[in-house]
């Protein structure tokens, strides 16, 4: 059967040769005892992009793996990239591996016979626990020969606390700003107000206004937490349509989203269930954050839910709806921790709807983007108030 590829050639190298190219560097000790003592983590590839070397600051960085399961594999698929196991030819051959700047750097190395360096956003999934995990490197692929042979040297630097410190910042005080200067204009207000009534609208507002501050930053710190792993999911009872109802009162406050209308779906079920309601709340708000932004005056955003009680534990859904088609390359660079339709640095709103959800919530999230029907983002999670094993059930 013939392997199917998006992007990179699909075929590998067999399993002997793999060997021998890989015990022929080896060989070379002189090879080993540079590239340990780099501070870079560093593959030498084949040219099927198939792993031959790992030196050892990168078999620490990833957490003691066992060389002897390593060689033969890609790079994607040694970091456990989300995306690398889409297709059966594997790491470099999927849609979204075709922006990927590991994949790009290897392939134009390989193609053009030159050094090439990239960045490169991986979202990575740990094979023992499921869990989430972001990767921001900076790659370089270089080709190089020993005794005639031709190899592949790919080298990374971590700069994932660097783009995070700049992402972080820029969303941070991106958004603080324009509630703090919302604040500033109310005050301004209150000031020359001397209307009783009209005075005491304002000061709801601001209570309002800082309320949504305090929430931001409240944000933030979560999101700092769950990347950190420091986070701590809780069980909490929640009535869906009153939590869902309170969130959209606050956006229509928001003066960002003047003009702009969001609907609760017709036929959305009314019912309860458990999880975590701050971090169910943030992820919610960033689903609503991303429609708003993709839509104009006027337009309107649905938010639906509904209770799956076929199994157990069962699962609630709740999805949000706008009218914007993504095209196919934004499509496939949604849930990388760096991209953002809004520009550079932005990128944190789905990448962390998929990591609180999947590492906190135990659900997931998914999105479906038609020219007709427009965009719809569901985040699915079980609902502990049907699971056995939640503390106030019966057994």
């Amino acid at each position: 059967m013939q392997l199917q590829s998006y992007f990179a050639a699909p075929e590998r190298a067999q399993y002997k040769d793999i060997q021998e190219s890989s015990s022929f560097l080896q060989g070379k000790q002189e090879i080993a005892s540079v590239f340990n003592t780099l501070q870079e983590y560093a593959l030498i590839l084949n040219r099927q992009r198939q792993i031959l070397f790992i030196n050892d600051p990168f078999i620490r960085y990833l957490g003691g793996k066992n060389k002897e399961d390593i060689i033969g594999k890609r790079p994607g698929e040694l970091i456990g990239c989300i995306y690398s196991s889409i297709m059966d030819a594997g790491c470099g051959t999927a849609r979204q591996c075709r922006l990927c700047g590991a994949a790009q750097a290897i392939t134009e190395c390989i193609e053009k016979g030159k050094k090439i360096e990239k960045e490169c956003s991986i979202t990575a999934r740990d094979q023992e626990s499921f869990g989430l995990t972001g990767y921001e490197f900076r790659v370089n692929a270089m080709p190089f020969t020993i005794e005639n042979r031709s190899f592949f040297l790919l080298t990374f630097i971590d700069i994932s606390h660097q783009k995070r410190k700049t992402a972080l910042e820029r969303t941070f005080f991106h958004d603080i700003l324009n509630t703090a200067s919302s604040i500033r204009i109310y005050c301004d207000l209150l000031r020359r107000s001397d209307n009783i009534q009209e005075k005491n609208k304002i000061t709801d507002d601001l209570s309002e206004m800082i309320s949504s501050l305090i929430e931001e930053i409240n944000s933030q710190k979560l999101l700092v937490n769950a990347e950190n792993g420091t986070l701590k999911s809780r069980h909490d009872l929640i009535a869906v349509y009153p939590f869902i109802k309170e969130i959209i009162r606050r956006f229509a406050l928001h003066s960002l989203w003047k003009n702009r209308i969001i609907e609760v779906e017709q036929f959305s079920e009314d019912f309860s269930c458990i999880t975590d309601q701050t971090i169910l709340g943030r992820v919610i708000v960033n689903m609503l954050k991303n429609a708003l932004e993709e839509t104009s005056s006027g337009e309107k955003v649905t938010i639906g839910f509904s209770r799956d009680t076929a199994s157990i534990p069962g699962n609630s859904k709740i999805w949000v709806k706008n009218p914007f088609y993504m095209p196919e390359g934004i499509q496939q660079q949604i849930f990388r921790r760096s991209f953002s339709t809004k520009g550079e640095n932005r990128g944190l709103g789905t990448y962390s709807m998929k990591l609180l959800t999947e590492n906190y919530l135990k659900g997931t999230v998914s999105f479906v983007s038609t020219p007709e029907e427009g965009t719809v983002f569901t985040v699915t999670i079980p609902d502990l108030t049907m699971a056995s094993e939640y503390p106030g059930n019966s057994s």
